[in-house]
């Protein structure tokens, strides 16, 4: 042809396969999206990517890759929440893998994560935050905030009529069966 090598692929791909450790890491720049082929490589050779971004560090693990089918964007955002910070972690559905994201600097300060519920429209608690690292399978908008968040809705008004239909009943009954407390 023209004198030029052909192309050997994805560089990362190649780097994953022929890694002397097990951990391969890169800046988040370099990997901006995390592909079928990293995916399949990380799977074969069992090794992990991470990869550092502005204030967290993403890890993958090749032992925990469900799917080989799918990626996802490794590019966190994150956003001043009225509740705390919020950020969007792929589109949506679940992840092909586990993924680990450690927070640093100020990121790291929060105590809980919230994952938003689409169907429900309102934020769900997980337990799978714990000293600045999230272990998430799940696509979607985290919340990372300080505050319990409670979302219960009780009508009251059913209540206070439960409690003075039981009243109104105990002075009926009083007055029927035992009148002789009166006497």
């Amino acid at each position: 042809g023209d004198g030029t090598d052909p192309a050997d692929g994805d560089p990362i791909v190649n780097a994953i396969e022929n890694a002397a450790s097990d951990t391969i890491s890169y800046p988040q720049e370099q990997v901006p999206v995390i592909t079928t082929e990293m995916l399949n490589a990380l799977r074969t050779t069992g090794r992990s990517l991470i990869v550092l971004g502005e204030d967290y560090t993403l890890r993958i693990d090749g032992t925990s890759i469900k799917s080989t089918q799918g990626g996802f964007s490794t590019a966190l955002t994150f956003a001043p929440d009225e509740n705390g910070l919020s950020f969007q972690l792929g589109e949506s559905g679940a992840l092909p893998c586990v993924v680990l994201i450690t927070l640093t600097g100020e990121n790291a300060a929060y105590s809980r994560l919230y994952l938003h519920n689409t169907a429900s429209e309102k934020w769900q608690f997980l337990n799978s935050y714990k000293d600045g690292t999230i272990t998430a399978d799940t696509a979607g908008s985290y919340l990372l905030t300080n505050q319990n968040l409670h979302f219960t809705n009780i009508n009251w008004t059913f209540f206070i009529a439960a409690g003075a239909l039981t009243v109104v009943c105990l002075i009926v009954y009083i007055v029927v069966k035992k009148r002789y407390w009166f006497w």
